[in-house]
């Protein structure tokens, strides 16, 4: 019944298509004259009503059956996929990115000065040296726990070094016998010769006791023979 309705449905909308494309054709095959309007006005209803009718006759349809098995094992499977899924995002790994500064000592130098002052083969510490402190700031990135990259953001020395100063002894030690002071020197020289029982002249073969350098002149007697050649220069 149903196949019969639905070939009514195709024929009659098959008649409208060919009226409306050719009224006169329809007009010959019906032998009844139409019009565009009188064929829509017959086959509108018609139509309409096979439609309607189609849709009383259809069967039920039939309703889904569901297996037993297939339903006990959707719990399952959801139980199976939200693990999986679980254990994804347990499994994400953790990424923190910390700031920190760390310092580093950064050592003294050390110079070497030549001190007149001091005997030469002596030194002394004129300058006490001190370490420098330097300040690194780091960007840090940890991945579960472990240290994974390291950027430098910053580098800045924020105690400066002391140079530490040695000064080394260059002083020689006079070699010349100590010269006698202006209360004891004997007036018959010019450049003070010591009054002393007997006065030679310093680095010559005399005995001494007193010795002076010289030159020296002889402005009175000659007391000790220091001038040899008689030009009143002594200890040429």
């Amino acid at each position: 019944m149903q196949t019969l309705l639905t070939l009514g449905l195709l024929g009659s909308l098959g008649i409208f298509a060919w009226g409306l494309v050719s009224p006169g054709g329809v007009s010959r095959f019906l032998k009844y004259s139409f019009t565009r309007t009188s064929l829509a006005m017959v086959c509108t209803p018609l139509v309409f009503g096979l439609l309607v009718i189609i849709g009383a006759t259809a069967p039920p349809q039939a309703k889904q059956q569901t297996n037993p098995q297939t339903s006990q094992a959707t719990p399952k499977l959801t139980t199976e996929l939200k693990g999986v899924v679980k254990s994804a995002v347990d499994s994400k790994p953790s990424t923190v990115k910390q700031i920190i500064t760390e310092t580093e000592v950064v050592a003294y130098d050390s110079k070497t000065i030549q001190d007149a002052t001091l005997p030469k083969g002596t030194s002394r510490r004129a300058v006490n040296g001190v370490n420098g402190v330097r300040a690194k700031t780091y960007e840090v990135t940890i991945t579960n726990g472990a240290e994974t990259a390291r950027t430098l953001l910053r580098d800045v020395i924020t105690q400066q070094a002391v140079t530490e100063v040695v000064a080394e002894g260059t002083k020689v030690a006079s070699t010349s016998p100590p010269q006698p002071s202006s209360s004891n020197c004997n007036p018959n020289y010019s450049g003070c010769v010591p009054s002393a029982s007997d006065v030679d002249c310093a680095g010559g073969g005399g005995n001494g006791p007193a010795y002076v350098s010289g030159p020296v002149s002889v402005i009175g007697t000659d007391l000790y023979g220091l001038d040899r050649d008689g030009d009143g220069i002594g200890c040429e």
